[in-house]
């Protein structure tokens, strides 16, 4: 499990139990929208103390469903990266939890669907679940990714 956050000012706190994760923190407002703070886990890892390197796992499925509280009704996208650092997103901020997407849907620009579509059988490396920034408003966000399944 990981966090990230970029722009200045922009924060985040990770806790984490056995089974699940939460983050709560504050993006900054930047006029290029080049903040974001975010939480996730890399897939297909080896179970050890020390970490290890993510393999890649290809997700041979049609539909993600993904479990989550978002008690901040922040804007929030769920992600799929590969070792190429090409990212699928799906927007989930007025999603009821738990919310079942078919993985054709996630894409590489998923705010306006200008980009690439995700593959079914492509591999990735990590599931990420993320607050985009905003050109004017700070945006305060605490949400919880309490499970994922692949059908």
């Amino acid at each position: 499990i990981f966090s990230f956050a970029g722009g200045s000012s922009s924060s985040i706190t990770l806790t984490y139990g056995l089974t699940s994760f939460c983050a709560m923190g504050n993006v900054a407002a930047n006029p290029t929208y080049i903040s974001y703070a975010g939480a996730g886990f890399s897939v297909n890892q080896p179970t050890s103390s020390s970490g290890g390197p993510a393999d890649l796992l290809a997700i041979n499925a049609k539909v993600m469903t993904v479990s989550f509280t978002n008690p901040g009704n922040s804007p929030l996208r769920i992600q799929m990266n590969d070792p190429a650092n090409n990212n699928w997103c799906y927007d989930i901020s007025n999603a009821t939890s738990p919310v079942t997407i078919p993985l054709t849907l996630f894409n590489t620009h998923c705010w306006d669907s200008s980009g690439t579509s995700f593959t079914p059988g492509t591999p990735i490396t990590s599931i990420q679940l993320v607050v985009p920034g905003d050109s004017i408003v700070n945006r305060s966000y605490s949400f919880c990714l309490l499970g994922i399944t692949f059908q």
